[in-house]
């Protein structure tokens, strides 16, 4: 009887895939167990790290060279910051290469301190020009320079929101069945609103309407916009309720 190749050759295939298939199942077993164990001796932030630096040798597509002269500097990484502060000086801190030299770049400014054993770093009471401050960081080792890191912006903004009464005003008097008053003003889209320590929806467009209810007598109403940068304003209104 004549051998069937054809049933053979998808036989021998069969057999390759499944040689195949387990290799790639052995070693993303070996690669989840070292991953765990890196979470349990190192602790998380190793881990970023080792991912950060293998993410760097990705992104530029050049091998190690075990000689050392073309060993690739890890881009350091600046820990998340305000996006708006009201406070001249900030502390930047981050990690990246380990006994590394940090080099700050704040508008084209440059500062540089040392990062320590395990490659962390900081830089304390850094100086913020009012309006936006563009922020990077860069590492140097061994004579070689990393990447910059990703760009980060900090607003310094010291002007206090703007807060608006509308109705009603000042020492208004109310009678009667208007024991209800009806608060409308404007401040600013973005910022936190409290009328007497209630909070208060502010729109899109930076208006908002509060209903308060009416004492006999004399009734005040104390406001407090704050705005992202921790900037605040502050009012009070007066109004009389006879019944």
């Amino acid at each position: 009887m004549a051998k069937d190749y054809r049933r053979y050759r998808r036989s021998r295939m069969q057999k390759i895939e499944d040689k195949n298939n387990l290799r790639q199942a052995v070693i993303y077993l070996f690669l989840t167990l070292g991953t765990i164990v890196i979470i349990i001796f190192l602790g998380i932030p190793s881990l970023a790290k080792l991912a950060a630096f293998f993410g760097d040798i990705r992104s530029t597509g050049s091998p190690i060279d075990p000689s050392g002269q073309n060993t690739i500097v890890q881009t350091p990484e600046i820990y998340d910051l305000v996006e708006a502060t009201n406070s001249t000086k900030i502390k930047i801190s981050g990690y990246g290469p380990a006994k590394s030299n940090i080099r700050l770049s704040i508008n084209g400014r440059n500062l540089n301190t040392e990062s320590d054993l395990q490659g962390n770093f900081s830089f304390g009471s850094v100086l913020l020009s009012q309006g936006e401050n563009k922020i990077s960081a860069t590492a140097e080792q061994n004579n070689l320079n990393s990447n910059p890191s990703k760009t980060i912006i900090v607003n310094l903004d010291q002007t206090a929101p703007e807060l608006i009464i509308d109705s009603p005003v000042d020492n208004q008097s109310f009678f009667d069945l208007e024991k209800q008053v009806d608060i409308i003003g404007a401040t600013e889209a973005g910022n936190s609103l409290s009328i007497n320590g209630h909070y208060v929806i502010v729109e899109n467009n930076g208006n908002f309407r509060y209903t308060g209810s009416l004492n006999e007598g004399e009734n005040k109403f104390e406001f407090t916009a704050s705005d992202p940068a921790g900037n605040q304003s502050k009012k009070e209104l007066t109004v009389r309720y006879t019944p």
